[in-house]
């Protein structure tokens, strides 16, 4: 995505850059720009030594990066230059949250390589999240005693409840419609 501007783009792109700008090589390396050579070449700083890299190394600044990466939705599928496809929850300054199997994990940003699949979202998980939202912070009775509903999960795969409005819990969206459903005699659904 990042890494597929012709040599003539970099050169332009380069260009615009200023001293002391993280910026990212296709070789995955994190480095800080220090200026061009004539010939078009960059100098950068990578553990404290400088290095003439080619304009083609170029794959984007950090910024430019992590912006993408709050453009996509928690469940779309990405690919991290391990290899591995993972499930992209959400981004802060440095790093990303990503689900592999069933553990999640913090990745560096420079990792993110591409974006495999946007999640669709049926219409049904749609409203789901919609009554989640709709109802947060009203107290429903389910199988375990009343709790107060929370908000989604940073995955948007679940929903947070309160039990006793202290014990923190999750339920899938469906275990949570279901439950909300039984506790129907007082919310409209």
């Amino acid at each position: 995505m990042f890494n597929t501007r012709s040599i003539d783009e970099n050169m332009k792109v380069t260009q615009r850059l200023k001293g002391g700008e993280k910026i990212l090589l296709t070789s995955e390396h994190l480095v800080e720009f220090k200026g061009l050579k004539e010939n078009g070449d960059m100098i950068v700083k990578l553990k404290n030594k400088l290095y003439k890299v080619g304009v083609e190394r170029y794959r984007c600044t950090l910024e430019e990066l992590r912006e993408y990466l709050k453009t996509l939705k928690p469940g779309d599928l990405i690919k991290v230059s391990t290899g591995e496809t993972v499930k992209f929850i959400k981004v802060n300054r440095t790093k990303f949250l990503a689900k592999e199997g069933n553990a999640e994990y913090l990745y560096p940003i420079p990792i993110f390589t591409e974006l495999i699949q946007r999640k669709q979202e049926s219409g049904r998980e749609k409203k789901i999240k919609a009554l989640a939202l709709k109802y947060k912070g009203v107290t429903i009775q389910t199988s375990w005693g009343p709790s107060v509903i929370g908000e989604l999960t940073p995955c948007e795969e679940s929903v947070f409840l309160y039990e006793f409005g202290e014990e923190l819990y999750s339920l899938s969206l469906e275990d949570f419609m279901s439950e909300l459903s039984s506790d129907m005699n007082h919310l409209e659904l």
